[in-house]
């Protein structure tokens, strides 16, 4: 059997399929406090928090639709967000907002292939905004030009002030890049506006890997090895159509508006790692502190700035800047496996995921893994040294092992019994008895082999 047939069987274990915290992404900082700052609910008051007396264009965040038992609507209607509002968001994208503001609007507009994307405009007295979050594959071999017309021409016609959110357009993503990324973009978006327009892009680059074996990330295929360090900046960006060309803007205007959204020199910053607590997400002027949220850059622009630069009177009581983020898929928590709730526990669960292969590696001495700190992924190799490939071939999810051994089951069941027992007890069964009595049963129930000879736990 393949090692990638491992993986159906973990996920499918109620407790095994809850151990990949992050969607398997490895986290930087094990520091227990760091961790808490992306539990799920402390992710969302974030969003809560960012969102006071702001415009927050988000991207990955309701899946459903918008009702009081949606599990995103009850995290932003707490107590100190009593004027939250959601428009768009049930199909991933829209905006958030925390105003009494009356004049707001929202419509979600279909467009790329097949009407897969799906973009929703808000209409904030007059100022019209679209949120959009384009597919994960990026342009690969289309020009950048066709990628955003094919998705954004539907939206064409709203005419719409801004378009902002996460194209997924990234150097690797676009093989097919004609003057540069940001040169393509702008192009495009002076055609789409069909005038003078501002792009505003980070220049962060995010450094995000999988990592590990089948308890840590159960995307096998997509796993890196612990040296691979390559990072890129992202695809989030802010267009603005312009009242004026360029020349006629402000330079201190837009020196400022760059060095706000990390335009100007390159940098790079550790994927799922803020660096505050929610309720300080904010400065005194409503502006994000951190460059990165989750796993995305955070762009932003003050609203008397955009109204100025569209022609539009800035008025009083406004929220004081409009703000881009992506939520990350963490809203499917439970579905996706961003069960941050053991996440106090990343150190333990890696040093089991590394101890159950190392004795799978141990009761396969004929065959030639990786170390685990090597391990990578079959759709992983355009980034992996090339040493590695000619050892150990093309990805440790292709690797064969013999039918498991009752020892090597028996050694893998003491492993993950240990751990289960660490977790369960340390969530709060300890107080009940009898909870607690069944859990430590079912840990110590053995790894089996069915009859089409792959194994599962009971």
């Amino acid at each position: 059997m393949k090692l990638i047939e491992l993986s159906d069987v973990f996920k499918k274990n109620k407790f095994l399929g809850q151990l990949q915290t992050t969607g398997g992404f490895a986290i930087k900082s094990l520091d227990k406090v760091t961790l808490s700052y992306i539990q799920v609910e402390n992710v969302y008051d974030r969003l809560g928090y960012l969102s006071e007396n702001n415009i927050v264009s988000v991207s990955e965040c309701i899946k459903g639709e918008i009702t009081p038992d949606n599990v995103v609507y009850k995290m932003l209607n707490k107590p100190n967000f009593t004027d939250v509002k959601l428009y768009g968001c049930d199909t991933d994208t829209g905006f958030v907002i925390n105003s009494t503001n009356k004049s707001v609007m929202a419509k979600e507009i279909l467009g790329g292939s097949d009407n897969k994307t799906v973009t929703s405009v808000l209409n904030f007295d007059g100022i019209k905004i679209a949120s959009i979050h384009l597919s994960g594959d990026g342009p690969k071999n289309q020009t950048i030009h066709d990628f955003l017309d094919e998705n954004l021409k539907n939206v064409k016609h709203e005419n719409v002030d801004v378009v902002c959110g996460d194209t997924n357009i990234t150097d690797a993503k676009s093989l097919n890049i004609i003057n540069g990324r940001t040169k393509d973009i702008i192009q495009y978006f002076n055609i789409f506006f069909g005038g003078p327009c501002l792009v505003l892009t980070s220049n962060v680059h995010v450094g995000k890997h999988r990592r590990g074996f089948l308890i840590r990330n159960q995307q096998l295929k997509k796993s890196m090895p612990e040296s691979a360090n390559d990072t890129e900046a992202d695809g989030t960006i802010i267009a603005i159509k312009l009242k004026y060309p360029l020349d006629k803007i402000d330079d201190t205007i837009l020196h400022r508006l760059t060095l706000l959204n990390h335009s100007l020199s390159q940098s790079v910053e550790n994927a799922l790692e803020f660096k505050v607590p929610p309720s300080r997400c904010l400065d005194k002027e409503g502006n994000p502190i951190e460059k990165i949220w989750l796993d995305h850059s955070v762009l932003f622009i003050n609203m008397s700035i955009l109204c100025n630069l569209i022609g539009k009177a800035y008025k009083s009581g406004y929220p004081r800047n409009l703000i881009v983020i992506n939520m990350g898929s963490i809203v499917n928590a439970g579905f996706k496996s961003w069960n941050t709730k053991y996440l106090p526990y990343q150190r333990e669960i890696n040093i089991a995921d590394k101890d159950i292969y190392e004795i799978i590696c141990k009761y396969n001495s004929k065959t030639i893994f990786p170390r685990y700190d090597d391990i990578f992924g079959s759709s992983m190799l355009s980034n992996v040294d090339k040493s590695l490939i000619s050892t150990y071939g093309k990805g440790v999810d292709n690797i064969t092992i013999d039918e498991p051994s009752k020892e090597m089951i028996e050694e893998i069941d003491i492993i993950i019994s240990k751990l289960m027992l660490l977790l369960t007890q340390s969530a709060g069964n300890r107080k009940n008895s009898k909870k607690n009595r069944l859990i430590k049963r079912n840990s110590r129930r053995r790894l089996s082999i069915i009859k089409n000879k792959k194994y599962y736990i009971n």
